[in-house]
């Protein structure tokens, strides 16, 4: 986890932006290439999880790739998103994945020593 904290956390938060205030082809392609980067590191950090995490990074891995789903079905289109997929944000405001999403971010910080996403 903490490779793919470090690796792809940084480049996330600027394509998210860059495709909600300005959703062209190509921040399109950089959003999809850095999510399927992290969509592959966090399906290889949940094969070799320990134990202590392993489910909350399966269930972080379950609601991000089918978020990835419903966004590749949109093109990668925000504005296009709630039109295909309306129940896509559901996933991201479900406690057990906010839950997890915590655990695993704590368990960064004080296991693993990285620092957590910042934003804005």
């Amino acid at each position: 986890m903490a490779a793919y904290s470090q690796k792809y956390s940084a480049a996330l938060q600027k394509d998210f932006q860059a495709a909600f205030t300005n959703p062209s082809d190509a921040t399109r392609a950089a959003l999809k290439s850095d999510l399927q980067a992290t969509r592959d590191a966090i399906k290889n950090a949940a094969s070799s999880a320990p134990g202590q995490i392993k489910a909350d990074v399966d269930t972080v891995f379950r609601v991000l790739d089918q978020q990835f789903s419903a966004l590749e079905k949109a093109n990668f289109d925000y504005t296009k998103l709630a039109q295909t997929d309306p129940s896509v944000a559901r996933g991201l405001q479900d406690p057990n994945f906010v839950a997890a999403a915590q655990r695993l971010t704590a368990y960064g910080a004080n296991v693993c020593h990285v620092a957590p996403p910042t934003t804005g």
